[in-house]
């Protein structure tokens, strides 16, 4: 499924929560690292997203979670581009 267009970007306080919330190793940002992760396998579908997060621990997952549900922000959850999920 195409992302959906309307929705509006993730607002910079959000992002900067976010952020703060994983530390400086926890994000990506540069989309030409991010690219790899945005297409599945058969190239069929791609997504987008304004910033990857990789947090370490479950407290920063709930930390990521409760920023998104607070903003209004869409998580998928990615699970290593494997293709058996």
């Amino acid at each position: 499924m195409a992302p959906d267009a309307s929705a509006d970007p993730p607002s910079a306080a959000a992002l900067d929560q976010i952020k703060a919330a994983v530390g400086a190793k926890g994000w990506i940002e540069d989309t030409a690292e991010i690219a790899p992760w945005l297409k599945e396998p058969r190239g069929i579908y791609a997504g987008a997203c304004a910033l990857m997060v990789r947090p370490e621990t479950t407290e920063q997952v709930a930390k990521v979670i409760e920023i998104c549900n607070m903003h209004g922000i869409a998580v998928v959850p990615q699970g290593g581009n494997t293709g058996l999920c």
